[in-house]
Formats: structure tokens, sequence, C-alpha cells
């Protein structure tokens, strides 16, 4: 991968591509949703965005063209405990690196300038390429949350992965 990453504010301009994303059936399947989500209820969604001080939300673009490949959001930040879960959606290019390369990004940037302490992410079992990305970008393994989710195949289990300020 020659092409460098950059994490973007997510703009109106991103939501038709994510709202692609978010209804396609793998990537449903691995961030565990149910149901199809519609044009309102993504552009209801994107204007509460601004209200909710518990999310804050990045398009992952790549290279010259800032071709949008994906996005990658902090979520329940917890002020009081410093403290963040990381989420990511790749729609595109996924296998080329772009994953590591945002958490990455997103973990330097919330454990230097923005003062947290802990970023940590659940990714489900069935997921590999999701907790090498993780682990690549410097998260750690703390645990598996057995029979976690459920979902119409039976129940799955989670991994629970962390990275700190000091590692």
């Amino acid at each position: 991968m020659s092409e460098s990453i950059k994490l973007v504010p997510l703009g109106r301009h991103h939501l038709p591509a994510t709202l692609i994303w978010m209804n396609n059936a793998e990537v449903m399947r691995l961030l565990h949703r149910e149901h199809l989500i519609t044009p309102e209820e993504h552009n209801t969604w994107f204007k509460k965005l601004s209200d909710d001080s518990s999310c804050l939300y990045f398009a992952i673009e790549v290279g010259s063209a800032r071709k949008h490949v994906g996005n990658i959001w902090l979520a329940q930040m917890d002020r009081r405990n410093l403290k963040a879960e990381v989420r990511i959606l790749l729609g595109e290019s996924r296998g080329a690196g772009y994953g590591s390369k945002a958490i990455e990004s997103l973990a330097k940037q919330s454990l230097t300038k923005s003062g947290l302490n802990r970023l940590y992410a659940y990714v489900l079992d069935f997921n590999p390429r999701a907790v090498r990305a993780f682990e690549k970008a410097g998260f750690v393994k703390e645990g598996l949350l057995k029979q976690d989710r459920k979902s119409d195949k039976g129940f799955h289990n989670t991994w629970l992965l962390a990275r700190t300020r000091r590692r």
C-alpha cells in the first residue's frame, strides 16, 4: 500500500457511500446489524451527529484523489474516565492495509492530542481480519466475551481489544 490515508470529519458528501456500505449484507454481518437503513433514517442520523458529544466520526480518505474508502469513529466517549470505543467500517479496498493505518492514526490522535487514556474495540470472533488490523495498530486482546452476540445463526464470541496511552 503506497497511498497515504487521511482522516477527515465525516461530511454530507460521504453519506451516499456510507449508506450503501451500511446496507451491504457482509458489512451488516461484521457490524452485527440486522436492519437496512433508509435514506431518511440515514439523513436524520447525520443531522443529529453534531449534537452527540459521545461520538466523533471521520471518513477515511486515500491518496491525492481523496478516495473515500470507509469510516472510523469514537463511540461511547467517556470523558470522566478518558476512554472511548473505536469502531471502523471499510466499504472499499478491504485487505489493502487501510484499516490498521486508520486505527493507528485515530489512536495516536486520541491518545495524545485528545487526552484519552484508553481506547477499546469489540470484534466478533469470526472477523480475524479486523482483529489483525487492531493488533497491527497496537491494540491487545484483553479477553473473549463468550456467547456475547446473538444472530439468526446462534451466539457468537466477541474479542475485547484495547490500547492505552502508555502501552
